[in-house]
C-alpha cells in the first residue's frame, strides 16, 4: 500500500515485550512487509531537509539501542539498510527523495560513531591491507551461491 493513503501521524515508542519492537522506527504503522514486520516503519514526508533531520536523530535512537542491546547482537543496523531497500522499491519519486534524505541523515550519525569508535578502542586501521581487502571484495563479487540455495 502506498504510504501517502494512510493516516500519517508522529513517531512514538512502543509498548512491546522485545526491545527492538518497542522502537519508534520498527513496525507495520506506515509500511507493511512481505514478512515480519518493518525496520523502517517511517513516513516518506518532510522533504530533503525533514528527512536528513529525521534520519539523523532515528541513527542516535537506533546507537543507543545497539549498545544496550551489544551482548546479543543481531544485525540491527544491516536489517533497517535492508528496509531502505524495501522501501525505496515502492517509493514515488517524492517518497524515494525523503528516503533518500533519511538514508543520508541516519549514515552521517553512525559515520561519526564509528569514527569515535574507532579510535575510542584503538583500531590500527593504518595496518589494515587495503589490496587485500579488495581482493576479497572482488571475490565476494564473483562469487555464486550453489544451484540449490537460488531456488
Amino acid at each position: 500500500m502506498n504510504q501517502s493513503s494512510r493516516t500519517l501521524g508522529p513517531l512514538k515508542f512502543k509498548r512491546r515485550k522485545h526491545p527492538t519492537q518497542q522502537l519508534p522506527y520498527v513496525g507495520i504503522e506506515f509500511h507493511v512487509p512481505k514478512y515480519g514486520h518493518c525496520l523502517w516503519d517511517v513516513p516518506l514526508t518532510g522533504d530533503y531537509t525533514g528527512g536528513w533531520k529525521t534520519g539523523q536523530a532515528l541513527a542516535l535512537i537506533a546507537l543507543k539501542h545497539v549498545k544496550a542491546t551489544s551482548a546479543e547482537p543481531v544485525g540491527h543496523l544491516g536489517s533497517v539498510a535492508s528496509s531502505w531497500l524495501d522501501r525505496a522499491r515502492g517509493a514515488s519519486h517524492e517518497e524515494f527523495e525523503t528516503l533518500r534524505a533519511q538514508v543520508l541523515g541516519f549514515m552521517s550519525a553512525i559515520e561519526a560513531a564509528v569514527i569515535g569508535g574507532l579510535v575510542h578502542a584503538g583500531y590500527d586501521t593504518e595496518a589494515w591491507d587495503v589490496k587485500a581487502l579488495l581482493k576479497e571484495a572482488n571475490q565476494g563479487l564473483a562469487y555464486r551461491d550453489p544451484e540449490e540455495w537460488r531456488r
